[in-house]
């Protein structure tokens, strides 16, 4: 379980912070716009030159000011100015978009997306701003959220972050096993992101033991997703029990740095500590990521056992313990089963049944001192846990990559973006008020460099704003140029992609990590 206290990591609305000096400057005519441009870039080089990759450098561009108006700014347009000329990964840009955002801001935007670097992640304010407001967060507060070190939402100086993690796939595979882990056919070790990271032991977070029902007996697909929803909700809540107490230990003991304190406007106007009493908005957050992933699983069940009958659930148990070693028929039917991502109204409304009953358990929790939790629909640590899975019902083998936050399983979605985007919206992911990011990865041969793939990437982002995509992340890549880039390393240093909440270089990647990236590219 992962416990962190910010927003230390996180840089926040710096176009909102900056653009008062730059005015004056200009007034004054200390600096033109140019040389504003020229310090940013610098700026942005000393980053790179510091470290690259997760180092919770982000920014968030745009959005809202305190009373509702647009905060779009010439500061906001320079940086997305100064990622484009720089093209590296530092900062992370994100941007906040809503019906009044400059459509010359938009367009920006898009321009910055179509590098294809990951840069940047789109908030949808309309969404957002009244999810914060119904968890207790004042409007003003609300309408100057930020994004902390990855994508969870935090309040631009007014908050910090606690949070606990748990992943859907693995409750699936507690599920299966009636409260039991699958055994794994090998040592669950890892890597964390990148290819320089020691190995390291893994093992899971949740709590085995609470039995959730025989699946071996069960005779209806609702007593599997019955047993499912148990033990989703059973760990769940030992982690926000745990939290809790992690919560009251912290405020009892911690002590707060000065440097970080003294940027918070309530400790330096009633010098109280920020864990007591310094944090306007107190945000404590459940991070469930692989839903979908969960929900294949889930949908396959159905599918190919109870429908279909090509199985019975002790059969389906047997394959799974083996890894699908002598049920590759088998693995191919729960393959060919409905896959979250597709436009498939099935598959999509079981996800959207996790993320509401999730939310609302979630929500529903109080913090020591009375506050609601905020859900997230996140898992930085996708890659640990698909280590730590064994097979699962989706015809997933073990070591084989799970979703990552609320994007579909790598290689799943094989429709379209549009498919995509429209089982993305399924959800009620306004209520996932701590974050729900979307990663989108499209084939450079669908996405050209020049005005006409521009239009598209507006396009996309238009789409999902109108159907009601919260958080959502565009890249655009040559799979071709990552295979070579695999290869030979040392000729392919300026290949950026996204990983989760950040972009890296490729080549820094370790190879699970490389494979999961390429593995996501929708090339339909």
């Amino acid at each position: 379980v992962y416990v962190l206290r910010g927003p230390v990591s996180t840089i926040g609305r710096l176009d909102q912070h900056l653009v008062r000096f730059h005015r004056q400057d200009l007034a004054t005519g200390i600096a033109t716009a140019a040389d504003a441009l020229g310090l940013l870039c610098e700026l942005w080089q000393r980053f790179n030159e510091a470290a690259m990759g997760d180092t919770l450098r982000n920014i968030m561009l745009g959005g809202q000011d305190a009373e509702g108006n647009d905060a779009t700014n010439e500061m906001s347009f320079l940086m997305v100015e100064a990622s484009l000329a720089v093209r590296l990964p530092e900062p992370h840009l994100s941007f906040r978009l809503h019906r009044k955002t400059p459509p010359a801001f938009l367009e920006k935007v898009a321009e910055l997306v179509l590098l294809g670097h990951g840069q940047g992640t789109m908030y949808h304010d309309e969404q957002l701003i009244p999810a914060l407001v119904a968890h207790g967060v004042p409007p003003a507060s609300a309408r100057n959220y930020c994004n902390d070190g990855c994508t969870e939402i935090v309040i631009d100086g007014g908050s910090g972050i606690r949070f606990v993690q748990m992943d859907a796939v693995k409750c699936l595979d507690l599920t299966m096993f009636n409260g039991q882990e699958n055994r794994l056919p090998g040592e669950a070790v890892g890597q964390y992101w990148n290819r320089a990271d020691p190995a390291r032991p893994l093992k899971t977070d949740l709590s085995p033991g609470f039995e959730s029902g025989d699946f071996s007996r069960m005779t209806s697909f609702a007593e599997v997703f019955a047993a499912f929803l148990r033990q989703y909700e059973h760990q769940t809540r030992l982690l926000m029990e745990w939290l809790n107490l992690e919560i009251a230990r912290i405020q009892a003991e911690a002590i707060s740095n000065p440097l970080t304190a003294g940027t918070f406007p309530r400790v330096l106007e009633q010098g109280v500590p920020l864990e007591q009493g310094g944090f306007d908005v107190e945000c404590n957050m459940v991070f469930s990521g692989s839903v979908t992933t969960a929900g294949d699983g889930l949908a396959a069940i159905r599918k190919v056992v109870f429908e279909d009958r090509l199985c019975t659930p002790a059969g389906l148990l047997d394959a799974l313990r083996t890894n699908f070693a002598g049920h590759e028929y088998l693995r191919q039917a729960l393959i060919r089963a409905p896959k979250f991502g597709n436009d498939d109204v099935r598959v999509d409304g079981l996800v959207a049944k996790i993320v509401d009953r999730f939310c609302d358990q979630v929500s529903g929790f109080r913090s020591p001192s009375g506050n609601s939790y905020w859900p997230a629909l996140f898992n930085y640590l996708f890659n640990d846990h698909a280590k730590i899975t064994g097979a699962t019902p989706d015809g997933r083998r073990w070591k084989d990559p799970i979703a990552e936050n609320f994007s579909p399983t790598p290689g799943r979605a094989v429709s379209g973006p549009t498919a995509l985007l429209h089982s993305i919206a399924r959800s009620p992911l306004a209520k996932a008020c701590g974050t729900s990011p979307a990663h989108v990865s499209l084939a450079r041969s669908m996405v050209s460099c020049n005005a006409e793939g521009r239009l598209l990437v507006r396009q996309l982002l238009e789409s999902a704003y109108a159907m009601g995509v919260c958080v959502l992340n565009l890249a655009i890549y040559d799979t071709d140029v990552l295979r070579r880039a695999q290869e030979d390393p040392e000729r392919h240093a300026d290949v950026v992609v996204r990983v989760w909440g950040y972009s890296a270089r490729f080549i820094d990647l370790s190879r699970d990590i490389q494979e999961h990236v390429i593995a996501r590219v929708i090339r339909t």
